[in-house]
């Protein structure tokens, strides 16, 4: 059985309003690049992107999608706080998991390309303990918003995936004109 069920999946999905379509590769405006036990799909959907990363064991994933509302930095820490509580009452409505501890701290976090806040939510599930971990980040500019669920061991490798996000070179030249032109 996998420690994250889809249900908790799809929950987090409604709880920070993100929906996903059929995958169609991993090819997107951002450059991420996972450790090969990782497996990451884009999710093209008009004008907004969404990008998903499953663990090869099954027992983590990550999801992010860009933030359609315009949003400052320093209104990231409000909206984490927003998507922690909100996930902190439907975990609390669950017969499937339990929290482990309601308090959680709002962290910043800045990479090369990208800044954001986070807030870590613990709770456990037959399974075993899990993390989540809720986000809102700019890179270069676009806000992206998402979670990570997964074991604690697990987090400090996908936070530093995190912190290396930028916008993928190949999709930014693509939009520009050819020289000369």
């Amino acid at each position: 059985m996998k420690m994250i069920s889809r249900n908790l999946l799809l929950l987090a999905m409604a709880a920070t309003g993100s929906c996903f379509p059929h995958a169609l590769g991993a090819e997107g405006s951002l450059a991420i690049q996972p450790s090969a036990d990782w497996t990451l799909k884009h999710y093209p959907t008009g004008d907004v992107e969404s990008y998903t990363l499953e663990a090869a064991s099954g027992k983590g994933w990550m999801m992010m999608h860009e933030f359609a509302a315009p949003m400052r930095p320093e209104e990231f820490p409000a909206m984490v706080r927003k998507f922690a509580d909100g996930f902190i009452k439907q975990v609390k409505k669950s017969a499937e998991y339990m929290l482990t501890d309601e308090q959680y701290d709002i962290e910043a976090f800045v990479g090369d390309h990208c800044k954001g806040s986070y807030a870590t939510v613990r709770y456990k599930s037959a399974d075993g303990k899990i993390v989540r971990v809720l986000f809102t980040m700019s890179v270069d500019g676009q806000v992206w918003s998402g979670q990570f669920a997964g074991t604690i061991e697990q987090w400090p490798q996908m936070f530093k995936l995190l912190k290396t996000i930028r916008k993928n070179d190949r999709q930014d030249r693509s939009r520009k004109p050819p020289p000369g032109k």
